[in-house]
């Protein structure tokens, strides 16, 4: 034999000669103390699931929902909203030439990003005028908006479909909208208080003392809601275009809308759930809808947890909810982009008081739409703190949908209640609904 060859046949049956040893080296030499052991359990949800009404959520948001539609499986759900006029301080009327130029009329506009339903819908909206201010405590859906307005104070209808709209004029935002034309006898008054009073207009405190906002209304028809994301007041003047003929331009804007300075609460109603309720039990489901609508409550064993975890370190809990794919002959609601799972007694103040996304006391899952799944993937921290203040009593936690923003990080910066149409069935059956555990002994 070649010496080369006998060489490289040496070494080869040295080397595996000697892996069998290779990887118990370590463990030879680490006191047994210090070896750490995995162990996987899981805990079943199944029956500790609950579907109820979420009569009211916290509402503040940027934009608006406006319509009505009664789903198949979902039930009815009716949008309106109350809204502040934010009076910059240059909102001023130009002066006009009397031989050329003539204010004519004003409108409130909607413009709407997207819409729910049918696009070809008969509906109305209706526009009064508020007679009482809006404050913190309106900002919850469950407002009751008759104490707000008066039925004699009506400033203006339009019918329309969500289809069958009008171009955008008062801005270039290339929105669709749904323009009201206003009385004008509030055309004549708002537009005498600008000439004669300008102070009036100097800031939001002043104009509302004048002005208090309005009250949008869905008035008759049912099958669309849109989504509006501005509300404006707009004054229209008669004006020579180049040619010489005349044309009606919008010359004077001001937009209702949600800032620090002023409000605007969303109203929504929801009818004919009580059958998705006492379903969900039956069947071993759950249904979610958005906005308000229906949340679900999860008893958690607390007890149960700590006997599986014992003294060991949790480093892994996920939890898969798995969710019925959407039949769109059955409803016409999306599924919500994301589900949240906080403890209830923290809910309502997480809302309101815009607190960031804290690991140690919720979690967030998006929608897989090729799994029809949300899988909340790190919620070790939550039961560790959970755990710490509470190893005996079962806990309330409540799963419910929402919307999210990113910060230039990537990182979630803002959690809100999902204000959008929405529905999603969830199975809750023991196989589709376990807590999965990792811990270290």
């Amino acid at each position: 034999m070649n010496f080369k060859y006998l060489l490289l046949f040496l070494g080869a049956t040295a080397l595996f000669s000697c892996s069998d040893t290779l990887s118990e080296i370590g463990a030879s030499i680490q006191p047994e103390s210090d070896i750490v052991r995995l162990d996987a359990n899981n805990i079943s949800l199944s029956g500790r699931i609950t579907t109820f009404k979420t009569d009211s959520i916290f509402s503040k948001t940027n934009t608006a929902l406006i319509g009505s539609l009664n789903d198949a499986t979902y039930g009815e759900i009716k949008c309106d909203y109350m809204a502040q006029i934010n009076c910059v301080k240059s909102f001023h009327i130009p002066t006009f030439s009397p031989y050329k130029d003539s204010l004519i009329y004003a409108t409130i506009t909607l413009e709407y990003q997207n819409y729910t339903g049918d696009s070809i819908a008969p509906m109305q909206v209706s526009v009064y005028k508020l007679n009482k201010p809006l404050s913190d405590q309106n900002i919850y859906s469950n407002v009751d908006p008759t104490g707000y307005y008066n039925p004699s104070d009506l400033l203006g209808t339009k019918t329309y479909s969500a289809k069958n709209i009008d171009k955008t004029i008062a801005s270039a935002s290339g929105y669709d909208t749904v323009q009201i034309k206003l009385k004008d006898s509030f055309f004549k008054e708002f537009v005498n208080e600008l000439k004669n009073n300008p102070n009036t207009f100097s800031g939001n405190d002043s104009i509302q003392k004048f002005f208090k906002g309005i009250y949008v209304t869905n008035t008759y028809g049912t099958g669309s809601i849109l989504k509006v994301g501005r509300t404006s007041l707009n004054f229209y003047a008669m004006r020579k275009t180049l040619d010489g003929k005349k044309d009606s331009v919008a010359v004077c804007v001001a937009y209702m809308t949600n800032s620090e300075e002023v409000y605007l609460a969303n109203l929504y109603k929801n009818n004919h759930l009580d059958n998705l309720i006492l379903s969900s039990t039956a069947d071993s489901v759950a249904y979610l809808k958005s906005p308000a609508g229906l949340s679900n409550r999860i008893k958690f064993p607390m007890k149960e947890l700590a006997t599986k975890v014992g003294t060991a370190k949790l480093n892994g809990a996920k939890l898969v909810v798995n969710t019925e794919r959407v039949d769109r002959t059955k409803t016409v609601l999306p599924t919500p982009p994301a589900l949240l799972i906080i403890k209830e007694s923290d809910m309502d103040s997480f809302f309101k008081n815009g607190t960031a996304f804290d690991s140690k006391k919720e979690g967030i899952a998006t929608f897989n739409s090729s799994t029809n799944t949300y899988t909340f993937t790190n919620l070790s921290t939550m039961f560790s703190e959970l755990l710490k203040g509470n190893a005996v009593d079962d806990v309330n936690l409540v799963l419910l949908p929402v919307s999210y923003t990113l910060d230039a990080s990537g990182n979630m910066s803002t959690i809100i209640h999902y204000h959008q149409p929405s529905g999603l069935k969830i199975y809750t059956n023991y196989n589709k609904f376990n807590l999965e555990l990792i811990y270290a002994k």
